[in-house]
């Protein structure tokens, strides 16, 4: 299976992302469930580093900065459609 691209990332409240997939769908991510399998996901209750989110030159992740990303497989698979 093939997995779009991401788009455009959008942080929204209560730490989760609305992120636009190539084609046109769209997928609701809470990131709070990561916090227990991946402890560095909890800097991301920092504000104005959650904000700070883009999408990956290729559209293959989305990243926060040099330790923290998130690859579009996982938010395909497990993220809520809108």
């Amino acid at each position: 299976m093939d997995i779009p691209k991401i788009v455009d990332v959008k942080p929204i409240d209560d730490l989760n992302l609305i992120i636009t997939f190539d084609g046109g769908i769209v997928k609701r991510y809470d990131v709070k469930k990561l916090f227990n399998e991946l402890p560095v996901f909890k800097q991301l209750e920092n504000k104005e580093l959650f904000e700070s989110v883009r999408v990956e030159v290729g559209g293959v992740a989305i990243v926060w900065n040099d330790d923290i990303d998130l690859a579009e497989y996982e938010i395909w698979k497990n993220g809520e459609t809108v």
